[in-house]
């Protein structure tokens, strides 16, 4: 049973994966005259996205814009975002380099907004000009609420240790008083002044003149070792509302309505547990938002008292701020995940919802026929979108944590997702008939799921280290193989044929039909931005690194083929995918771009611009024509990737066949990925060479294996060395003969020797170059595809049945009938 505790941790390992850096940009537009290059369909329309968390939210005072701080992050400044609230258009930004931005206060007349830092900066900023006026400084760490009187003339800051007061066109400080106050708070109007005092576990809050000694009221907390969180006044001034729970007795918490003017407790109601995370009152002071911990907002029409709306959020993060719009019937509420959220107080529904996606989109995967789309968003909703009518849906189901992976099955029969919570959901698509509740399976922490080729069957792969296999559509589960340890990264081929798993540095691949390890990457993997991916027939797979470089790696071997640098260091994304069978590699990250390379140079083809946050997923479709590209901006978009112009990758002549095919068996794994594309350049050629090159390979005499077995347990210990050594280099071909002298061996010697040989064997690091070149020529034979390149590749798999070219044969063929290799365009031999 998994532990609350490792929701948070994958949670936050998922807000790390996906975690942008930038802030935004104006929304692509959606008009033919600016419309992106490629683009031929978007899902969603990004509002008030921001790419950092929002620390701060207003309205303007005439209810047009909505003014957000976002907090700085990493090396980005800290910035201002003004937003048309009707559209969530963005109409400026304003960048200010002074530490930490926290809060803000507009004046009255909408002219100016106050901004504090933690450094004590107070800047003062002219709303229709973005410009800076001036900044006014505090002591560092005072963290005032800030108050403009109506005139606008005047700005008072009041903190936890001092209170100012600043004439706004001069900017010359008026007057300044000390005191001492965990929380304070300060009316619209300037007139009173709030402060909390903690003495003997008590809370006395006093109601005063910010300039005078003279106390107007006091209120006392005293049963049940009371905590206050927050204090609020009212836009008119006439209320305070506070926020405090209780640590002892009943252990809850509350929200008080007191009246200023004579200092009585109006209302009371009790909240969650934990307390109101954030609250606000509206213009008229009638009703309260409370933000909780669970993540509710509730709206409270305190003088009726009575709840008039529920509002339960889709997206896990926080809230940090909100705001009455000046009408008080909408909300805005800014999250730490970079969002805007607007609620609608009198219908009881999140405004704009129905329109856009309102969550990041982590995931996306293309039906066979490229029509449509199935996204997994970071809310935990599953959604299908038909890119010709856009037409979209969400999946029936259960909440869920969050999508960690989605797959159409090769048919488009069915649907899979799994979730950061542990389960994987299954549907039925049947045309014609509505989606059904999906059958779920219970997978500990599942990092993947896909379809293998061979139909009715369902592969996944989870964290602590099981591949299994599950049969459609009853959900029985077929136990594949265990890897032994948790694990961090782990991605599967679409075909099902290959995987590749990475537990602290060490990478592997694991074949997926056999489930023996393929292959070590030969280069530690201690930390990748983003993903796996897999060329989807399982003979390469790329990540980007921490450095900043595309790494490319055969599976056959483990060894780097490819490594380019990137055009843009990323801090903490990386997304990557292969076209199938092509020479296309999509990349994206952080900077909201998606570049294409050249899968057998690394030369950057192009760039797609239309996201304005971090690239959380990409994926193309089976012909490799469309490419789908999923944001943190909540939006998805399809693009055209058909007759992009790929360099010309050199001419082989006649007499360099014979240098290609020892290169295949190179050492050097750049060598034989160049003689590899060079021979897929000239596939009639090359499988004209081949078939000259490989036999099928002959049966061993098994006779001479049962002596040479039967030599293990000789009294000469020089025979038994001479039967060992020539067993070993019979290799695979001796192996069905030693597994089963393996369990009828008496001897302790006997079953050393047989054990050795057949770790020997099961080790991919003892394959030999020979078995590297045979691997990678029937990768060429299986992406050639012609009649011809079947012809040869079924004479192979004619040969020795544990031979190792026997085997790739077979593995070829199997993936070539089950249409998991897309056919290279043959040239014609002059």
């Amino acid at each position: 049973m998994m532990k609350p505790g490792h929701f948070v941790c994958l949670l936050a390992v998922l807000l790390t994966w996906t975690s942008p850096t930038g802030l935004a940009q104006s929304a692509p537009a959606s008009s033919a005259s600016t419309r992106p290059s490629r683009l031929i369909a978007r899902m969603g329309r990004p509002r008030f996205y921001h790419g950092a968390p929002i620390m701060w939210t207003g309205y303007s005072p005439d209810g047009k814009v909505i003014a957000t701080i976002v907090g700085n992050r990493l090396e980005k400044p800290a910035s201002i975002c003004f937003w048309e609230a009707g559209t969530g258009r963005l109409i400026r930004r304003v960048t200010i380099s002074a530490g930490r931005l926290f809060a803000g206060s507009f004046s009255p007349d909408g002219r100016t907004l106050a901004i504090y830092s933690n450094t004590g900066k107070v800047s003062v900023m002219d709303v229709a000009s973005g410009k800076l006026v001036r900044v006014l400084t505090l002591p560092p760490g005072i963290r005032p609420a800030l108050t403009i009187t109506p005139g606008g003339k005047r700005l008072t800051a009041v903190g936890t240790r001092e209170i100012k007061e600043w004439d706004l066109a001069s900017g010359k400080e008026l007057r300044k008083i000390s005191h001492k106050s965990r929380f304070t708070a300060i009316s619209p109007d300037g007139k009173v002044l709030a402060q909390s005092l903690t003495i003997s576990r008590k809370v006395i809050i006093e109601l005063r003149n910010p300039w005078k000694a003279s106390v107007l009221h006091t209120i006392s907390y005293e049963k049940s070792n009371p905590y206050l969180r927050s204090m609020r006044f009212s836009p008119d001034g006439k209320y305070l509302v506070i926020d405090l729970r209780t640590r002892t007795g009943d252990n809850n918490a509350y929200i008080d309505v007191i009246d200023v003017r004579t200092g009585l407790r109006v209302w009371r109601t009790k909240t969650s547990a934990r307390g109101s995370r954030t609250i606000a009152v509206s213009p008229d002071g009638k009703l309260i938002a409370s933000w909780d911990y669970n993540r509710k907002l509730d709206v409270y029409d305190w003088a009726a008292n009575k709840m008039v709306a529920s509002f339960t959020t889709l997206s896990g993060s926080n809230v940090n701020s909100m705001q009455f719009s000046p009408d008080g019937k909408v909300i805005a509420s800014g999250c730490y995940d970079g969002l805007v959220r607007l609620f609608d107080v009198s219908s009881g529904k999140e405004l704009h919802a129905e329109t856009s996606v309102r969550s990041a989109v982590q995931m996306a995967a293309f039906s066979s026929d490229a029509r449509r789309v199935v996204l997994g968003c970071a809310d935990g909703t599953v959604r299908l979108w038909n890119v010709e009518t856009g037409k979209r849906e969400r999946l029936p189901g259960k909440s869920r944590l969050g999508v960690s992976w989605v797959a159409f099955a090769p048919d488009d029969s069915s649907v899979a997702a799994s979730y950061l919570s542990g389960e994987v959901d299954v549907w039925n698509l049947t045309p014609g008939k509505a989606i059904a509740p999906p059958m779920s399976i219970s997978v500990r922490l599942p990092i993947w799921v896909g379809y293998p080729d061979d139909g009715g069957a369902l592969l996944t792969i989870e964290r602590e280290g099981e591949i299994a296999k599950w049969s459609l559509p009853d959900g029985t589960k077929k136990n594949f193989f265990h890897v032994r340890t948790r694990l961090d990264y782990a991605a599967g081929s679409s075909d099902g044929s290959v995987a590749v798993t990475s537990m602290g540095s060490l990478g592997r691949f694991w074949d997926l039909r056999t489930g023996r390890e393929m292959s070590r990457l030969e280069s530690p993997v201690s930390r990748i931005l983003g993903r796996f991916s897999l060329e989807p027939s399982g003979t390469h797979c790329a990540w980007v690194n921490p450095k900043g470089s595309l790494i490319v790696a055969e599976t056959v071997s483990g060894k780097v083929v490819m490594t380019t640098e990137l055009p843009r260091k990323w801090r903490k994304l990386g997304m990557v995918a292969f076209a199938p069978g092509g020479r296309l590699i999509a990349v994206g990250g952080d900077d909201a771009i998606v570049t294409l390379f050249d899968a057998a140079g690394g030369k950057k083809l192009l760039e797609l611009k239309g996201h304005i946050g971090s690239i959380t997923g990409l994926s193309f479709s089976r012909d490799a024509r469309r490419l789908v590209s999923c944001s943190m901006d909540m939006t998805a978009v399809v693009w055209d990737v058909s007759g992009i112009t790929l360099p010309p990758l050199p001419e082989v002549a006649d007499d360099k066949f014979d240098l290609l095919w020892e290169e295949l068996a190179s050492p050097n794994a750049k060598t034989a990925y160049a003689a590899w594309w060079a021979l897929l350049n000239v596939p009639d050629r090359a499988v004209q060479m081949l078939a000259g090159k490989m036999k099928p390979e002959k049966s061993a005499d098994e006779r001479r294996i049962e002596e040479l077995i039967a030599q293990l347990a000789d009294a000469r210990f020089v025979v038994r060395e001479k039967a060992h050594a020539e067993l070993k280099k019979l290799g695979v071909l001796a192996e069905a003969m030693l597994t089963r002298a393996m369990k009828l061996a008496d001897l302790a010697e006997v079953q050393l020797r047989v054990r050795t040989l057949l770790e020997a064997i099961a080790d991919p690091a003892k394959q030999t170059p020979d078995d590297y070149r045979d691997a990678r020529a029937m990768q060429v034979l299986q992406r050639v595809r012609s009649p011809r390149a079947v012809k040869l590749l079924e004479a192979l798999a004619a040969g020795a049945p544990s031979a190792r070219r026997t085997k790739f044969a077979k593995a070829s063929l199997e993936k070539i009938k089950a249409g998991g290799s897309a056919q290279i365009t043959a040239k014609k031999t002059p």
